[in-house]
């Protein structure tokens, strides 16, 4: 039985070193069907196309564009994962065949390991993912390799983008889409904040097909964290095995102390701060319908060498409009009771699972006073581009504009900048895009 299937998921994967790939057709003058048409909706063909020509040349010529593999069934590709590789290995294969639900960190580690990659694809976009996943082949049977890598190459610069009708690729500057070094601090900024929901491995653990793996996942977080240096942070489904990858990677990063010991690693709204630079005074949780993923976590910070102080709270809002609405009302609640209490400012990051429109989060800023700093900042970046997009495993949300992660502020506070940074290296992390916020504050 053993050997039998063994043999049946060896079939699921290419295992000729020197397989006789379908070569190219001519490509084709007459008008181009609407199915090679690029969808400049999801966030991977953004990415492509902010590219300048000669990086997009580039990028499409690395990869052999295929229409059939000799002796493959079609239909029986695997995620690319360990056991694949296993499989692989034992059979002599030089070739996996992976599925396009694979990803990036996956497919380096084939080649790693000696393999070359094929994926396939339905569509022009599939074609564009696959790309930027650093394949070798790709399979776009029932499509023209001709066409598609004319719609590939083709020179979009200069023109208007659908998503963003007011920018053009060739206003440098205006709308970056890929941050290769970090940005600087805001001139005049003293603080600089960060949310980032990291996408729970219990989540991942409950759908197989999604292939996650923690440590690398980890891996671009820690990076990106030490790149960006943001002051303090608020990160979102953060579960015990987060904690743990995190809790010692990140030096002088520190998680906030728990009044109560027993919480420590256990909030999945997680708090920490730059321990060089700040101290933490006081702080806890105001749960929600749930103490660890639905909650409000707190801290009060004492900047060391100002003795600024101010409260930083995070969050984690439900799914359905009935319970958002009422993680509104007790966020109002316990706001007031910090401010009561502590007579400083209030920073409040999250994923809200709210967009601006809401009514549920309208009722917040009224009525407990705090703003956007995403729609206030005199400097913004990427404001009308979804903060979530779940890329590689369910649909992006519908509106450009539905960004559901937001950083907030009180009074006595100042944003300057508010950026959502878009790195096509994050999208391998979480389904969400990190928020970066330089703030001034103006007291103690």
């Amino acid at each position: 039985m053993m050997r039998k299937l063994g043999s049946i998921m060896a079939s699921a994967i290419v295992l000729l070193a020197n397989a006789l790939w379908g070569g190219e057709t001519a490509e084709k003058k007459a008008d181009i069907p609407q199915k090679y048409q690029i969808d400049m909706k999801p966030v991977y063909c953004r990415i492509f196309l902010n590219k300048s020509p000669q990086e997009r040349a580039e990028l499409v010529n690395r990869v052999k564009l295929v229409t059939k593999i000799s002796g493959f069934a079609p239909g029986k590709n695997l995620p690319l994962n360990e056991v694949l590789m296993e499989q692989a290995k034992k059979a002599g294969a030089k070739i996996l065949f992976a599925s396009k639900d694979s990803f990036t960190f996956q497919v380096r580690q084939a080649h790693r390991q000696g393999f070359q990659v094929c994926m396939p694809a339905q569509n022009i976009n599939d074609v564009i993912l696959a790309i930027l996943k650093s394949v070798d082949f790709i399979l776009v049977d029932g499509l023209e390799p001709g066409i598609v890598r004319e719609r590939l190459l083709a020179d979009y610069t200069g023109k208007t983008l659908p998503w963003y009708p007011s920018l053009n690729l060739n206003q440098k500057g205006n709308f970056v889409l890929n941050y290769r070094t970090a940005v600087p601090r805001t001139p005049g900024s003293d603080l600089r904040v960060l949310t980032f929901n990291l996408l729970a491995e219990t989540w991942t653990k409950t759908n197989p097909s999604v292939q996650l793996c923690l440590q690398p996942r980890a891996r671009l977080v820690i990076d990106f964290i030490r790149e960006f240096a943001p002051d303090l942070i608020g990160l979102q489904e953060v579960g015990v095995e987060w904690y743990a990858a995190l809790e010692n990677s990140l030096e002088p990063y520190r998680f906030i102390k728990e009044a109560a010991p027993e919480h420590q690693g256990k909030v999945f709204c997680a708090l920490l701060y730059n321990s060089e630079c700040y101290r933490q005074l006081d702080g806890g949780v105001f749960p929600f319908t749930d103490p660890r993923l639905r909650c409000l976590h707190w801290a009060l910070f004492e900047n060391i060498q100002t003795g600024k102080r101010f409260i930083l709270t995070n969050t984690h809002w439900d799914l359905t409009p009935e319970k958002r609405m009422a993680n509104a009302k007790q966020m109002v609640e316990y706001i007031a009771q910090l401010q009561e209490k502590y007579e400083v400012p209030v920073i409040c990051t999250g994923d809200f699972n709210a967009d601006t429109a809401s009514t549920e989060f309208k009722q917040l800023l009224k009525i407990a006073k705090l703003q956007d700093a995403m729609v206030t900042a005199p400097h913004k970046e990427n404001n009308r581009i979804a903060s979530c997009y779940a890329p590689e495993y369910q649909a992006a949300p519908s509106r450009d504009e539905a960004q559901i992660d937001h950083i907030l502020f009180s009074e006595k506070v100042s944003p300057l900048s508010a950026r959502l940074i878009l790195d096509e290296t994050l999208l391998l992390a979480s389904d969400h895009l990190p928020l970066i916020t330089d703030f001034a504050t103006n007291s103690k």
